[in-house]
């Protein structure tokens, strides 16, 4: 029963909506409190539709998102043993909790209507810029120096035992807490 509570009453208490009947999303609120109906949902296969599309691209074919979509009939039958009054009462109960939570502290609900209005695309940067600024967060000039002059120690270090290992040669000495790299990629060269 904690279970089915907390998973109907969780977008309340994350002041997404301030009731879980008006939750857009997958809920067993309608099916444990109120009449079960089968509900449709609708997958999006992203993956296979970004192959498409990439693949589409050279050949200007024509891609369509509705032959990416599946649909899925869900239906979510009530606990056993529990009625649906006694789970609504608990939910209702939960629910006032939440709310009056987050009025004690003046904040507000996001609503249905904001949460359906907000969008999958553009969530997620087009171009992100590298910093070149080692890992090493200091204003001590002095400090940074010393992380940059042990970093490049580690690094000549690694670069040589890395060759010695991909050579077969027995005698080499990885710095601490680094992956030994590939053997099957034989250098070029050896400065050894």
């Amino acid at each position: 029963l904690e279970a089915v509570i907390y998973t109907v009453t969780n977008p309340t208490k994350h002041g997404l909506v301030a009731t879980p009947s008006s939750w857009p999303g997958i809920t067993s609120y309608k099916d444990n409190c109120l009449v079960a109906k089968p509900t449709t949902y609708t997958f999006f296969n992203y993956t296979e539709y970004g192959k498409a599309k990439r693949k589409a691209y050279s050949t200007a074919e024509v891609v369509r998102r509705s032959d990416y979509e599946t649909k899925y009939t869900l239906e979510i039958k009530p606990l056993p043993g529990y009625s649906n009054e006694r789970i609504e009462k608990e939910v209702k109960k939960r629910t006032r909790k939440f709310q009056e939570e987050k009025w004690a502290k003046n904040e507000k609900f996001l609503g249905r209507k904001s949460v359906l209005a907000q969008s999958i695309k553009g969530i997620f940067p087009r171009k992100t810029n590298k910093s070149n600024r080692p890992s090493c967060y200091t204003k001590c000039k002095r400090t940074l120096a010393e992380f940059k002059e042990e970093l490049k120690l580690k690094m000549d270090k690694y670069q040589l035992a890395s060759i010695q290992y991909r050579l077969g040669k027995p005698d080499y000495d990885f710095p601490e807490y680094c992956y030994f790299p590939p053997r099957h990629h034989i250098p070029k060269y050896s400065p050894i």
